[in-house]
C-alpha cells in the first residue's frame, strides 16, 4: 500500500483498504466463534489450575466481542501509518487507553453506582475502548479528504488486485498468526509448570511489550519509507534508509533495554504484596532476562516486518519463522520443561533465545539485497 502511494494512486490504495477489510472481517468473525463458544477449552491449553481457567473462561467469553472491532480499526489505521498519516493512529491509541483505564476502574471498582464486575469488567472495558477506536475511524474517513473506507470497495471484485494482495499480504498473516501461535506454545508450556511461572511472565511479558512498542513502531515507519522510496524506483536510497533505521531501531532497543532494568526493583517493589514469594523471585530474573530478548525482538522486527514487508518480501519472514519458531526454540523450551526437567530459571532461559536462533539467517538474507523490489503495478 506504501510503494502504490508512492506512485501517487490513492484510489488504489482505498480498493485495498476495502479488501483488506473484507479480509480482516471474516477473519474476526472466526476467532470471535472459536473464543466465544469454547472458552474453557482455549484455557486448559495454558493451564491446568481450575481457578485461572474459570476466570479467565469468563474474561475469554467477553474480550471475544472486541476482535471484530479490533479488525476493523487495525487495518484502518495501518492504512493511514502506510501513507504516512500517523497523528490519527497516535491519538486514537490514546484515547482508546484513557478510554479503558477509566472503564476498567469504573466496572472493577463499581464506581458511578455500578456494579463490581471483577475480570468481566477488565474485559469489557477493552471491548468498550475497541469499539471507540472504530467510531473515531468512521468518523474521520467520512469528513477527511485523504484515503477513505467505501463500501463500494469493501463489496467490489478486485480481480488481478486480489491476487497481488494475497501474493504479498499472506505471507506476513501466516507469519504473524506462526509468530503469534508459538508465543502461545511458550505461554502453554510455562503455564503448566505452575501458576507462579504464570504471574511472573504475565507481568514481565507486560514489561517488555510496553519497549517493544517503540521498536513495532520504528519496523512500522521502516515499512513506509522503504516501500514507498522502492514505488518510485529509488532502491539505493530505500537500502540506506534501511540501513538508518536499523541502526535506530538498535539504539533505542538498547535504551528500553537500559530503561527496563533501571525501574525494575520499583516493579519488584509494586508486585511484592500481590504475587508469592516465589512469584518474585522467578519475575526478578524474567526482567532482566527479556532485556536481551528485547533486543533481538527489536533488530528482527525492523529487518522482517520493516525492510523485507517494505519491499514486498513477506515470504521469507514467514518462513523463517515457522522453521525457527516451531522447529528449533518451540521444541527446545518444551524438551526442557518436560524431557529434561529443567528448573523454571532455565526454561526460561532457553525461551529468551528465540530471537537470536534466527538472527544469523535473517542479517544473511538482509546483507544480499533481494528484498529491494519494486512491486507496485499500473491499476486502472
Amino acid at each position: 500500500m506504501c510503494s502504490i502511494l508512492g506512485k501517487g494512486d490513492k484510489k488504489t490504495v482505498e480498493k485495498i483498504l476495502g479488501l483488506a477489510e473484507r479480509i480482516s472481517l471474516i477473519s474476526s468473525l472466526i476467532f470471535f466463534i472459536i473464543s466465544f463458544s469454547m472458552p474453557t477449552t482455549i484455557m486448559r491449553i495454558f493451564t491446568n489450575s481450575p481457578d485461572t481457567i474459570a476466570a479467565g473462561s469468563e474474561y475469554l467469553r467477553v474480550i471475544s466481542f472486541s476482535f471484530v472491532f479490533m479488525g476493523f480499526s487495525q487495518v484502518f489505521m495501518s492504512a493511514l501509518r502506510s501513507i504516512g498519516k500517523i497523528m490519527l493512529p497516535s491519538v486514537t491509541y490514546v484515547v482508546s487507553l484513557c478510554v479503558n483505564v477509566l472503564c476498567n476502574a469504573t466496572f472493577i471498582f463499581g464506581l458511578f453506582g455500578l456494579p463490581k464486575l471483577g475480570v468481566t469488567g477488565v474485559a469489557l472495558g477493552t471491548v468498550i475502548a475497541r469499539m471507540v477506536e472504530v467510531l473515531i475511524c468512521l468518523i474521520y474517513s467520512l469528513n477527511s479528504s485523504d484515503v477513505r473506507f467505501r463500501i463500494k470497495y469493501f463489496f467490489s471484485k478486485s480481480g488481478i488486485l486480489f491476487k497481488d494482495f494475497m501474493k504479498i499480504a499472506s505471507p506476513a498473516v501466516i507469519n504473524d498468526v506462526v509468530w503469534s501461535f508459538a508465543s502461545s506454545a511458550f505461554a502453554a508450556i510455562l503455564g503448566h509448570i505452575g501458576d507462579d511461572m504464570v504471574a511472573a511472565n504475565a507481568v514481565a511479558v507486560m514489561v517488555v511489550n510496553i519497549g517493544a512498542i517503540a521498536c513495532r513502531g520504528f519496523a512500522n515507519a521502516t515499512t513506509i519509507i522503504v516501500s514507498q522510496e522502492l514505488g518510485q524506483d529509488h532502491i539505493d536510497t530505500a537500502r540506506e534508509y534501511g540501513k538508518r533505521m536499523l541502526r535506530i531501531t538498535t539504539i533505542v532497543s538498547m535504551v528500553g533495554c537500559v530503561i527496563i532494568l533501571a525501574i525494575r526493583p520499583l516493579i519488584l517493589d509494586f508486585y511484592r504484596d500481590k504475587l508469592t514469594e516465589t512469584a518474585i523471585y522467578y519475575l526478578g530474573i524474567f526482567i532482566i532476562m527479556t532485556t536481551w530478548r528485547l533486543l533481538g525482538e527489536g533488530i528482527n522486527t525492523c529487518l522482517i516486518c520493516g525492510c523485507f514487508r517494505g519491499g514486498g518480501d513477506s515470504r521469507f519472514g514467514m518462513i523463517i519463522d515457522s522453521v525457527f519458531m516451531w522447529l528449533v526454540a518451540v521444541p527446545l523450551t518444551f524438551l526442557a520443561a518436560y524431557v529434561f526437567k529443567l528448573p523454571p530459571i532455565w526454561v526460561y532461559f532457553i525461551m529468551t533465545l528465540d530471537e537470536f536462533e534466527k538472527m544469523p539467517a535473517v542479517f544473511i538474507h538482509y546483507f544480499r539485497g533481494k528484498w529491494l523490489t519494486n512491486i507496485t503495478r499500473d491499476f486502472e
